[in-house]
């Protein structure tokens, strides 16, 4: 008989994990503070926030729109690409490190081509996210009193710099998904990864930057910022939650993190909690999203790779 755990009860074992830190979280603050807190909110400055949080999806998906194009050749219609791309995250959020993102486009069955050719951008843009989220949380120490953080997260970073670095290695060796795989490996196709981690970096860059700002904003929505520096370190550190893979996007490690941060550099405890389950719900509004999009009818269809022109034989000669 298999010990293995069924899906299933795993699945219902980190969504119990992560409801029941969020409730011990909850039982130690004073709940009707939280709630003056968000009563108090500025919509004028929470609505254009949370919607970023949610637009800046765009920013992931032209990411990988770009690795797939670097990488295997393929144009994907930008259309599907953004709806594949938010149905994905939607999956994701409520998966543990948001593998259900990763998983669904692997295996969007929209999609034409096998899954080892579609591996390789969804794994450069997994691996070069993560790297430029673990470099935004070491560059976030130098404006943390708390300088008993500098070992996890540094730790965090090199374990994330070294684990993806063996996965960049083992992909590139075995899956087919080069744009120039018929030819020998060389320098051609080390080229072509360097592009596309270059790419990767960039686009993760820019993806984690622009919502730690929306972030910012959120937190202003509901108290004046008297440090802004040390509020984006605040949710720089926390957002590697979002990593661990024990509850569904980091839920209640995500929220106890944020908190315990915020109350370090001199926030309100009520305040910190109020923008921590603030910021989740863009989390859940992008899930909501994704899953609007999946059940929406009409799927335009299917993704097709360019095809060489036709060549004509005429008097012996080709062509072109």
């Amino acid at each position: 008989m298999s010990s293995r755990i069924p899906k299933p009860l795993r699945a219902a074992a980190r969504w119990a994990i992560g409801l029941a830190l969020l409730a011990v979280l909850l039982a130690r603050f004073d709940l009707a503070a939280v709630a003056g807190a968000l009563s108090g909110v500025d919509l004028w400055v929470a609505i254009p926030a949370l919607s970023g949080l949610v637009a800046v999806h765009l920013v992931a998906g032209a990411t990988w729109w770009l690795l797939t194009c670097q990488l295997t050749g393929e144009r994907m219609p930008w259309g599907r690409t953004l709806r594949t791309y938010y149905i994905a995250q939607g999956i994701g959020g409520l998966t543990p490190g948001n593998v259900g993102s990763d998983a669904y486009r692997l295996l969007a069955p929209e999609t034409e081509g096998g899954w080892r050719r579609r591996l390789g951008p969804i794994a450069v843009q997994r691996i070069t996210s993560s790297l430029a989220l673990a470099g935004l949380g070491c560059l976030a120490l130098s404006w943390l009193p708390l300088r008993g953080l500098a070992p996890l997260v540094v730790g965090s970073a090199l374990v994330l710099a070294i684990g993806t670095s063996a996965v960049m290695l083992l992909i590139s060796r075995r899956a087919p998904w080069w744009r120039s795989s018929d030819a020998p490996a060389g320098p051609g196709r080390a080229s072509g990864l360097s592009r596309g981690t270059l790419c990767g970096l960039v686009g993760g860059a820019a993806f984690h930057v622009a919502s730690l700002i929306f972030g910012l904003l959120i937190v202003a929505a509901i108290t004046p910022v008297p440090s802004p520096l040390q509020v984006l370190a605040c949710l720089a550190v926390a957002r590697l939650a979002i990593l661990v893979p024990i509850s569904p996007s980091g839920l209640g490690i995500q929220e106890a993190g944020l908190s315990f941060l915020f109350v370090a550099i001199g926030m309100d405890p009520a305040v910190a909690l109020a923008a921590a389950l603030l910021s989740r719900a863009a989390l859940v509004a992008t899930t909501l999203l994704g899953v609007v999009l999946l059940a929406a009818p009409g799927l335009p269809p299917p993704i097709r790779r360019p095809s060489r022109p036709p060549q004509h034989h005429q008097g012996g000669q080709t062509a072109g």
